[in-house]
């Protein structure tokens, strides 16, 4: 028995009302903004407003490098901490998601949050 693939977008599922339409919008990092809003952290705040690629910029603040430095892997550990803070996230959990032992993630939390005075 050979089946037909079949799949069905949930998109279809939402219509607009006669004359309406339906608006979709992406905030780029929001949860990281509303973040340096509140938080009120200058070099955060100096990150999402530099017009560069942000999760760059963070890592080199945090690591202290240059931004040319940060390889794809550093970046990827400052986007897991910083999405991490903002939910709360312990070293337990912080370093089963990037695979390094609970000590050193709570070094990073820390190395991370002494360059982002704002957030601790």
């Amino acid at each position: 028995e050979r089946r037909i693939p079949f799949s069905v977008s949930m998109r279809c599922a939402f219509v607009p009302f006669p004359g309406g339409l339906i608006l979709a919008a992406d905030y780029s990092q929001l949860e990281l903004r509303i973040l340096a809003h509140l938080s009120g952290d200058c070099r955060l705040i100096q990150a999402l407003n530099g017009g560069t690629d942000v999760f760059k910029s963070i890592a080199a603040e945090w690591k202290m490098i240059d931004p040319k430095a940060v390889g794809d892997r550093t970046r990827q550990q400052a986007k897991q901490i910083c999405y991490g803070i903002i939910y709360g996230i312990g070293a337990k959990s912080l370093g089963e998601q990037m695979g390094i032992d609970e000590n050193e993630a709570a070094n990073y939390i820390e190395s991370f949050k002494s360059r982002y005075t704002g957030l601790d």
